[in-house]
């Protein structure tokens, strides 16, 4: 069992790790994941990075997707499959708040470039 404040450090360290991936295409990856697993879903995003019929910043957001999820599973792995379905929620929110910080002018939450 994992503190409530663990999930949140963890889904922040991977929501920074996702510059200019929107909340809806991680909506739609975690649905994936969700459904399928994340060994699965990480394969469905590298898939996607690389489909010639995805429009560029698709193929971008499902790259970084997949290598930030891929840094952080084993760290995933440890938990039980509901909490990893709230730390990818938890990311879902993180990705919001740094949207909103990035159009607010907030340095202190903006996503890091890379």
């Amino acid at each position: 069992m994992t503190t409530v404040d663990e999930q949140i450090q963890l889904a922040e360290q991977i929501a920074k790790q996702l510059p200019e991936v929107t909340r809806n295409e991680w909506m739609r990856w975690m649905q994936v994941a969700n459904q399928r697993g994340l060994e699965y879903a990480i394969r469905y995003a590298e898939r996607l990075s690389t489909d010639p019929t995805m429009r560029p910043a698709i193929q971008r957001a499902n790259q970084r997707i997949s290598q930030a999820v891929k840094a952080k599973i084993s760290l995933l792995q440890r938990y039980r499959p509901d909490e990893q379905r709230i730390v990818l929620g938890y990311v879902a929110w993180w990705l919001r708040v740094l949207e909103s910080s990035q159009q607010s002018g907030n340095p202190r939450l903006q996503r890091r470039r890379r």
